[in-house]
């Protein structure tokens, strides 16, 4: 299993110096609805980061899954750094 992140293209870079590979940028809501929908058909990721302020722009539907009765990818959310 691997970890991909999905975000902005600043904190991409940080991602993938950080050694995650999966490091895809996505500037818009539509782009990062996207986007998370492409990580988590992907059978190989088994964990999707993404920024708390990007996270609580998701639609419910994403927001709502639960990770332990779905095969899909984790959800964790990294604080923003307006929310430290």
């Amino acid at each position: 299993m691997e970890i991909a992140f999905v975000g902005g293209s600043e904190s991409v870079l940080g991602f993938n110096l950080a050694g995650i590979k999966k490091s895809y940028a996505a500037n818009t809501e539509e782009e990062m609805v996207s986007k998370i929908g492409e990580v988590m058909a992907d059978s190989n990721v088994g964990i999707l980061v993404l920024k708390q302020s990007e996270y609580n722009k998701l639609p419910k539907s994403f927001r709502s899954s639960s990770p332990i009765q779905s095969s899909q990818p984790l959800l964790p959310s990294e604080p923003s750094r307006a929310q430290r």
